[in-house]
């Protein structure tokens, strides 16, 4: 079994994470984004990382190993926290 991951936030250093990621064989299962355009966005390139409509909704998946942090740095506490 592959770790499944999940991504906070959906821009340029999500993606960095999510092709340094995929490249030693973990799975996307879910992204949030406060943009949710940007969500959907980055779910079509990596189809796997469904698009969540709140930040919950994705730390609520059982499916979920791991969650990747890439937000700005002053909203990492609040996520970390959740």
């Amino acid at each position: 079994m592959s770790i499944r991951l999940g991504i906070v936030g959906a821009g340029t250093v999500a993606r960095l994470h999510a092709e340094a990621a995929t490249s030693v064989g973990a799975r996307l299962g879910g992204v949030f984004d406060v943009d949710p355009g940007r969500a959907e966005d980055f779910a079509q390139k990596y189809p796997d990382a469904t698009p969540q409509r709140t930040l919950d909704a994705l730390l609520d998946r059982s499916d979920i190993s791991a969650v990747i942090v890439a937000v700005p740095n002053c909203y990492h506490k609040p996520v970390a926290i959740a």
